[in-house]
């Protein structure tokens, strides 16, 4: 008794660091460093940090990464952030297995960056409320319903967008809009 007592309670100390240290990322007001960088480095960089789980979990990765990109005014650490939560959340999708899409390209004057999974989709009921804070479809164990709220936050800090399409049972597509600075479209034009 004293031994599942124990595990228990280790489980609970781990579930309220995990979620306050949730609260503190969400509080935070950090200044962004806001630097011209290359999208698909940062992509890239990003699926490093979650390779080994998409393995894990027999997912298939698709880059496709669209050519010769311009560079984009981002905070390099911060857009990890967000694709790195994107893409824990698909695998998560996907709990035996699937396909894990990631593409990026150039649409007029922005970056357009995709992330679509084959997982188990988001129901029509709760679609609209998957960006609030504190809202999450996962067990109360492995989630706190900020990593999608904290993404769109650093998105709309970035003057960008982003929108989710879904089906339950059908996967879903995250859609995340950049657009170009005067300088970085010009390099577009002149590329």
């Amino acid at each position: 008794d004293d031994h599942d007592m124990l595990h228990m309670m280790k489980h609970s100390v781990k579930m309220a660091d995990k979620i306050v240290c949730a609260l503190l990322d969400f509080s935070r007001t950090e200044e962004f460093k806001m630097e011209s960088q290359h999208i698909d480095r940062v992509i890239k960089s990003s699926i490093d940090l979650v390779q080994y789980k998409l393995k894990l979990n027999n997912i298939e990765l698709i880059y496709k990464s669209g050519h010769s990109l311009p560079k984009v005014f981002i905070d390099a650490g911060k857009m990890e952030q967000v694709f790195v939560n994107l893409f824990n959340n698909a695998a998560d999708a996907m709990p035996h297995g699937g396909k894990l899409c990631i593409r990026s390209y150039l649409l007029e004057e922005a970056i357009i960056v995709e992330v679509e999974d084959t997982g188990v989709g988001i129901d029509k009921n709760v679609i609209n409320k998957i960006f609030h804070p504190f809202y999450t479809t996962k067990d109360r164990s492995e989630g706190t319903g900020l990593g999608l709220s904290v993404a769109k936050d650093i998105i709309e800090m970035h003057r960008g967008l982003i929108t989710v399409e879904s089906e339950k049972g059908k996967g879903a597509k995250f859609t995340i809009v950049l657009k170009l600075s005067k300088e970085n479209l010009k390099e577009a034009q002149d590329g």
